[in-house]
C-alpha cells in the first residue's frame, strides 16, 4: 500500500522527529540521524525522495536516560512503543509514534501504532569475529521468535510464506509460541535485552547496532562517534557523527552517488493508515 498523500506523511514525521530532538536537547543527550535518513542529510538535506522514514540511533547511555524521562513527563500526543510497554509490538527496537495517527504495518499484526521515527540503540562490543557473529546469531534467533509469537497468520498466509519456501521448522515454531503467546513473549524479551546489554558501552572501544541490518559493518569503533555535525533536513537541523563520512561510507559505500533507478522505491509495508486520528484494531480489520 502506497501512501497517497506523501507530504503529509512527511509533516507527520518530522513533527515527530522535532518532539524528539527537543527532548534530546533539552536534556543533553546524544543521537544521530541514521541510515538512509542520515543519507538525505547528507547528500539532500532532507527526505531521500523515495524515502518515508526516519532512523535514528542513540548510544546506550543516552536512551536509557531518554526511556526514563519519557516515562516521568507528558508526552502530550505522543507515545514511546517498546516490546515491554506494548502488547503485540513485535520489533525488538523502539518507535516514537503520534497517537493522533494510524498505522498498521502489515496485515497480520495486532498492534496498531501512529506514525513514528525509529530508535535504535548503540551497545558496546567486543572487537573478536567469532563473538560477533555468535552474539548476532542468537539475537536474530530472539528476533524471530519475538515477531512470530506476535504475528497471526492464516492458513493460506502460512503457505505462502513458509511452505511455499520449504521453511517447515519455522512453521512448527509459529504454532509452538502460538499455544502460550506471553510466555514466549517475555522470553524474546529477556534474551534480546541480555544480549544487547552484555558488554558496558562505557568500557568498550567498538560499538553494535542491533539488529544488524548491514552485518558485521554495524561494529566499528567508537571514536567514530564522537562529536558531532550538524546538517539540515527539511525544516531541522540535525546531528551526525563527527566522523558521519567514515560512519556512511562504512554501510553504503559512496553515499554521494545515486543508486539505479530500478533501486529507488520505498521498502516499509504499510497495510493501513490514517493521518487524520487513531482507529481501533477491529476498525482496521474490516477494511484490510
Amino acid at each position: 500500500m502506497e501512501v497517497t498523500d506523501r507530504q503529509r506523511w512527511i509533516e507527520k514525521i518530522l513533527e515527530t522527529f522535532r518532539f524528539f530532538i527537543g527532548i534530546c536537547e533539552d536534556n543533553k543527550l546524544t543521537y544521530f540521524i541514521a541510515y538512509g535518513s542520515a543519507i538525505g542529510a547528507a547528500r539532500h538535506h532532507g527526505f531521500i525522495p523515495w524515502d518515508d522514514d526516519v532512523d535514528v540511533v542513540m548510544p546506550r547511555p543516552d536512551y536509557e536516560r531518554f526511556i526514563e524521562i519519557c516515562q516521568k513527563r507528558d508526552m502530550g500526543k505522543y507515545e514511546i512503543v517498546t516490546a515491554q510497554n506494548t502488547p503485540g509490538y513485535y520489533l525488538p527496537f523502539t518507535k516514537l509514534c503520534d497517537k493522533t495517527t494510524t498505522l498498521l504495518e502489515k496485515s497480520h499484526y495486532r498492534c496498531v501504532l501512529g506514525i513514528f521515527i525509529d530508535i535504535f540503540v548503540i551497545d558496546g562490543m567486543k572487537n573478536a569475529p567469532q563473538e560477533i557473529e555468535q552474539t548476532g546469531h542468537l539475537y536474530d534467533k530472539y528476533c524471530e521468535m519475538l515477531d512470530l509469537v506476535n504475528s497471526y497468520y492464516s492458513l493460506a498466509d502460512i503457505y505462502r510464506k513458509f511452505i511455499c519456501r520449504k521453511r517447515f521448522r519455522v512453521v512448527g515454531r509459529y504454532y509452538k509460541y502460538s499455544l502460550n503467546r506471553r510466555k514466549y513473549t517475555q522470553k524474546a524479551i529477556q534474551a534480546i535485552e541480555a544480549i544487547t546489554k552484555k558488554y558496558d558501552f562505557n568500557e568498550c572501544e567498538y560499538t553494535v547496532k542491533y539488529p544488524r541490518g548491514y552485518g558485521n559493518r554495524e561494529v566499528y569503533p567508537k571514536s567514530w562517534l564522537e562529536g558531532k555535525t550538524m546538517m539540515p533536513f527539511e525544516t531541522l537541523q540535525v546531528a551526525l557523527p563527527g566522523d558521519y563520512k567514515r560512519w556512511l561510507n562504512q554501510f553504503f559505500g559512496d553515499y554521494t552517488q545515486l543508486p539505479p533507478e530500478d533501486q529507488r522505491h520505498f521498502e516499509h509495508s504499510i497495510a493501513y493508515y490514517n493521518l487524520d486520528k487513531r482507529e481501533p484494531l477491529d476498525d482496521i480489520l474490516k477494511k484490510i
